[in-house]
């Protein structure tokens, strides 16, 4: 990719998402694992979180980098081994390489999702016997992007059969920009949806009050 289109691509995504727009000092105040956990306390939902206006981790490394992204998902581990406490901890290498393999497989993900698997387990939803390791997060994330594909196919409608076949799923051929491409567009699709039956509903409305007003 060119610096042109870098830049452009940057551009779109912060147009799209103003925290990304912070620097990179503010964007890891204004986005803590704490913070947001506090600010989306009613995005609770797989369908709320599809919809959610905070930026994926695609976005995140787009705009500042995939060490910078990697990074951030290492913050919540750690607030996850800190809340948890002294029984579920995990050593720098094991925090490391386990946000390493959660940036690889769930990228296109946003930060109301990584809230909701990591809340999850904070309220007790998943069974943490055993402790907590690199390999059990790996597959919550897993169970997760079943979970958020089959919800994400019974929200949308034509264009999301495209979204129902690749599942967001990394193994497929797809580029981090197709399948960011894919998703804004079905997002789309569907804002547009939303804001037709708007328009149509006003208008049934102004046609039935002059109706009662001719009849009077």
């Amino acid at each position: 990719m060119n610096q042109l289109a870098k830049v452009t691509q940057i551009a779109i995504r912060q147009n799209a998402c103003p925290a990304l727009k912070l620097s990179n000092t503010e964007f890891l105040v204004e986005m803590a694992p704490r913070i947001v956990t506090i600010a989306q306390r009613n995005c609770n939902s797989v369908s709320l979180a599809i919809v959610s206006d905070l930026p994926s981790l695609v976005d995140v490394k787009c705009v500042y980098g995939v060490e910078y992204a990697i990074g951030y998902i290492k913050l919540w581990i750690q607030n996850l081994c800190e809340y948890l406490g002294d029984k579920f901890t995990m050593t720098k290498a094991q925090i490391d390489e386990t946000a390493n393999l959660i940036y690889a497989d769930n990228y296109f993900l946003n930060i109301a999702d990584v809230n909701i698997v990591f809340s999850r387990i904070k309220k007790g939803d998943i069974n943490m016997f055993g402790g907590l390791n690199g390999a059990k997060l790996c597959s919550l994330f897993s169970e997760y992007r079943a979970e958020r594909a089959n919800v994400a196919y019974e929200q949308s409608h034509n264009s999301d059969e495209i979204i129902k076949k690749h599942g967001f799923d990394c193994s497929s051929t797809l580029t981090e920009e197709q399948v960011y491409e894919m998703y804004k567009n079905a997002r789309e699709k569907r804002d547009a949806e939303e804001a037709e039956k708007t328009r149509l509903a006003q208008i049934g409305a102004s046609l039935t009050k002059i109706q009662v007003e001719n009849g009077k």
